[in-house]
């Protein structure tokens, strides 16, 4: 009689951790996505949601981005020309 035997506990081991890191990292996203649903709804209605930020940028010809990973958070840029003088005219 001949046979093979093959230890699996170190391959269960893994296959364990990888699911503890992907369920991890799929409740932080939808924390990351909660959190910004809150701001795009603006749920305490002081008009300061990323939805209304997004319309005071165009209203001054801007433009605004929103950048988010997992782990390092959220940045939001707003970008606005503005047209400075080169001299100013005293009166």
């Amino acid at each position: 009689m001949c046979g093979i035997s093959t230890d699996i506990t170190d391959i269960k081991k893994t296959r364990d951790q990888l699911r503890l890191l992907s369920d991890s990292i799929i409740e932080s996203q939808e924390r990351e996505r909660t959190a910004v649903s809150r701001e795009l709804h603006d749920m305490d209605g002081e008009g300061l949601g990323l939805a209304g930020m997004r319309e005071r940028a165009s209203l001054v010809n801007g433009e605004m981005e929103i950048r988010s990973r997992v782990g390092h958070g959220t940045s939001v840029i707003f970008k606005v020309d503005i047209d400075i003088p080169e001299k100013v005219e005293q009166e």
